[in-house]
């Protein structure tokens, strides 16, 4: 009997240990190492998605200007050169198409005041 309480004492006491307070907050401050190399690790990825945009909107006025032929550009490029000319339309259209609203309105209310100032010339 005396073995067997030895043994689970040294066990109680292993676990003890695993989940004292004071091995936990040395977990931690490793892993605060680990969000450091995390932190380092997205601000570099951040700076390489800005490095590939700026490289992106470069080729695209560059395309757009006719500087490069459509044959010199690869596939992938080419994919997002065609998406961003579409989005370009898009946005095209509808400021065309709120324009021409905007000049359908001022024509019908040109239309009413003619309407108003002919009722007017009438009742002198």
């Amino acid at each position: 009997m005396g073995i067997l309480r030895k043994f689970f004492e040294k066990i109680s006491e292993l676990i003890k240990k695993i989940f004292k307070k004071d091995n936990i907050m040395l977990l931690q401050e490793s892993t605060s190492v680990e969000d450091d190399d995390i932190i380092d690790n997205n601000i570099s990825d951040n700076t390489n998605i800005k490095d590939e945009k700026q490289n992106f909107f470069e080729m695209y006025e560059n395309f757009k200007n006719g500087k490069i032929d459509i044959e010199n550009i690869m596939i992938n490029d080419l994919i997002k050169v065609l998406m961003m000319s579409q989005k370009e339309l898009n946005i095209c259209d509808e400021k065309l198409n709120f324009v021409e609203n905007e000049f359908i309105k001022l024509d019908n209310e040109l239309n009413i005041l003619k309407e108003e100032n002919k009722g007017l010339k009438n009742t002198i």
